[in-house]
């Protein structure tokens, strides 16, 4: 490699939102953008792993642990293993997400015992907290909760 030669770094895909400066000093968060959509354009192309990524990255810009951020996706994992990745996030009704939250990915173990309702809660919750975030941030117009 040539010495004034520096790597280039490729764009991601997805980008979660950035704080930018303001004129008075105080910090705002930009739309996210996800690939070429930007949060103002049409809803149709955005797919359930770019939600599941998107929601990810800002829980860790917001500052929460490792750990929480890992167990976010695994059990966004059981969402996206349900719907599909390429599943576009308009065509969740509250019909198929109550279907979800009621599917055997959640209620049940591998071995077929059931989880502890804890667990099943938690599943539930983390996604319904990336879909009110992706309507919170204008990914999406409606949050298709039973």
């Amino acid at each position: 490699m040539n010495s004034k030669t520096t790597p280039r770094t490729p764009k991601k895909a997805t980008q979660a939102p950035e704080t930018t400066p303001k004129t008075n000093g105080k910090k705002v968060a930009k739309k996210p953008t996800i690939g070429a959509q930007s949060a103002t354009s049409p809803k149709v192309g955005l797919t359930l792993a770019q939600l599941a990524e998107s929601y990810l990255k800002h829980l860790e810009e917001i500052g929460k642990s490792p750990a929480t951020v890992f167990s976010y996706k695994m059990d966004l994992k059981i969402a996206r293993d349900h719907f599909g990745d390429e599943t576009p996030v308009i065509d969740l009704t509250p019909e198929k997400v109550a279907h979800f939250f009621d599917s055997d990915a959640v209620t049940k173990r591998k071995n077929g015992k059931p989880k502890t309702e804890v667990t099943i809660n938690k599943i539930r919750r983390v996604l319904r907290l990336a879909l009110v975030w992706a309507k919170e941030t204008k990914l999406i117009d409606s949050v298709p909760l039973p």
